[in-house]
Formats: structure tokens, C-alpha cells, sequence
């Protein structure tokens, strides 16, 4: 993958630093620096190597961290190194589990906490009596699966927790029932404070990193029920989220190709019931103005929206 770049490049990748990032970023960050290394004619560091495989055993059998780029990434390093090692048999047998039905591969194979938790919220928002014990399944379902740090990732069998999914999930449960599930409620959101940004944003996945608007307004979502212990941290959230606004009228998108879903999650958190800073801003502010005129010039001629407008 690297025989046609530049030495210059292949170069600075063999000296990668990959410590530090979310999991899947070390990962691949791990994969890259033993590949360049290959391609400078150089042996990897015995420490990378030990990395790599490490990870590799500790979910041989799986899509390491639910991620199919980083377990191709790390397949392909430890094929350059050692091409006989039961590893590349057992990490392809994985792949394959994962095709997709036109024998594709998907980038994720699934999203089932993230998933399951946007399905609760919108029947719980419904409040019909027939989806009580249903509610109360997957509520089940994504308290038992709640990290130890009191995050939650987007499926099962993933250790990475990140904002969008324990936002989610933590809005899915205070709608089913917060005082059932006040304690994972309590924990997650604790854990969901300390991602802030000293900017007042939130990053995907670890302090430090670059603030989001979409992981920002999610945060909003999740802490907004609790005012008497996170009011000052939504005070400040707030306003960044605010100032994140484009010129016209749009958000940074994050991971998502849908311009649609910045401006909703944006538009949640802004109007959100509980919002506390400042109380809920109105319809009337001129950044729902904005976004509502930008998702009106986006529509199609069916109703429906795209993904950017």
C-alpha cells in the first residue's frame, strides 16, 4: 500500500506514534507503521509487532473493535511480517461472517446499541402502552452492556466507547424509565462530563480531541435531565455549540454524509425540554431560522430531506 508514495511519507509513517487515539486508531496506526517500515526494506520494532498481535488474539475470532478498516489494516501488517501465522486465517474467517448479502464488505457490520437506543427513544416518545415490556427489553439490553467507565459503544463486543452512543443511550433510558435505570444514568452521564473540551465542546471519543457540534448537541441531549448537577457544564456547552454554527446555517457534519442529521441533533439539543442554558432557546432564534431555511432549500420534490442540502 505504500510502494508508490513517496520515501518522504513511507518514512515519517515508520516513526508513527500511535499511542494515545481510540482504540481502532491504534490499531491502524500500528498496522500503517509496520507496513511502512516493510516497504523501506526496514524490520518492524519488535514492540509494534507485540502490539499488533496482542489485539489481534484478544477477539481472533471477531471484527477486531467492530471495525472491518482497522482488522484489514492489522491483517495485512501481520501478513507482511509473518504470512504463516494462524492469526491472518482466523481474522479472515471473520471478514467473511461479515459480508454483506452482495458479498461487499460493510466499514461497520452493525450498530446495535446505537441502533437499539434511537428505536427505544422514538417509541417511548410514542408512549403506547403496548410497547412497555418491549421498552423495557432493550432498556435491559443497553443498561447490562454499559462499559466499565460508564460509557457505552456502538455494539456489543466494541471496549471504545464514544459520545454519539452514549448519548443515545442515555437519552433512550431516561425516556423508558429514569428511575429504573438511574443508576446506569447517573454513571453514564458522570463519565459523558469528563469528555468536555476546555472549549465547552464535546470530541467523539476522548478528552482532549477536537470538539464536535454533533457530539456537542448530543452531550446537551444526555445531561440536560440532570440541571442540578451539570447546568454550568450546559451553560458552556451551549454557547459552543451556538458559536459552531456556520454562515449559513449549517453544522460540521462529523462522521455522517447526512447534512440532515447535524442540523437535527443541533436543532434537539437548542430546544430540548430541559435545556437549561438558556432555557429553551425559541424557534424564533435566529439559528433555527437559519436551519430551518437551510433544511427547506435541501428538501426533495417528495417531502423528504438530502443528504446535503
Amino acid at each position: 500500500m505504500y510502494s508508490g508514495r513517496p520515501a518522504r511519507f513511507r518514512a515519517q509513517a515508520a516513526r508513527l506514534d500511535y499511542r494515545g487515539q481510540a482504540t481502532w486508531g491504534e490499531l491502524t496506526g500500528c498496522a500503517m507503521k509496520i507496513l511502512a517500515a516493510r516497504s523501506l526494506g526496514q524490520e518492524p520494532a519488535p514492540q509494534d509487532r507485540r502490539f499488533l498481535t496482542h489485539r489481534l488474539k484478544a477477539r481472533r475470532r471477531e471484527v477486531w473493535e467492530g471495525n472491518v478498516g482497522a482488522h484489514t489494516l492489522a491483517l495485512l501488517a501481520v501478513h507482511a511480517t509473518d504470512p504463516d501465522d494462524p492469526l491472518l486465517t482466523d481474522g479472515t474467517d471473520a471478514l467473511l461472517k461479515v459480508r454483506n448479502p452482495d458479498g461487499g464488505l460493510p466499514f461497520i457490520p452493525d450498530h446495535a446499541h446505537f441502533l437499539s437506543a434511537v428505536a427505544a427513544l422514538a417509541l417511548a416518545r410514542s408512549a403506547l402502552p403496548s410497547h412497555h415490556q418491549l421498552l423495557l427489553r432493550i432498556g435491559d439490553f443497553l443498561a447490562a452492556h454499559q462499559n466499565p467507565d460508564g460509557g457505552w459503544a456502538f455494539t456489543d463486543r466494541v471496549t471504545q466507547g464514544d459520545t454519539e452512543s452514549t448519548g443515545a443511550v442515555l437519552e433512550a433510558l431516561h425516556a423508558i424509565d429514569p428511575t429504573r435505570y438511574a443508576p446506569a444514568l447517573n454513571r453514564g452521564r458522570a463519565h459523558l462530563a469528563t469528555l468536555a473540551g476546555d472549549d465547552g465542546g464535546f470530541p467523539t471519543y476522548l478528552p482532549g480531541q477536537p470538539s464536535e457540534a454533533v457530539m456537542t448537541a448530543n452531550a446537551i441531549c444526555a445531561l440536560a435531565p440532570d440541571p442540578a448537577r451539570y447546568t454550568p457544564l450546559l451553560r458552556r456547552v451551549t454557547l459552543h455549540l451556538l458559536e459552531a454554527q456556520q454562515p449559513d446555517g449549517t453544522f460540521e457534519r462529523s462522521w455522517s454524509l447526512a447534512q440532515a442529521h447535524a442540523l437535527r441533533r443541533a436543532t434537539a439539543a437548542l430546544t430540548c425540554p430541559e435545556q437549561v442554558a438558556p432555557r429553551p432557546i425559541p424557534y424564533a432564534h435566529p439559528s433555527h431560522a437559519a436551519v430551518f431555511a437551510r433544511t427547506a432549500l435541501g428538501e426533495h420534490h417528495q417531502g423528504g430531506a438530502q443528504r446535503r442540502p
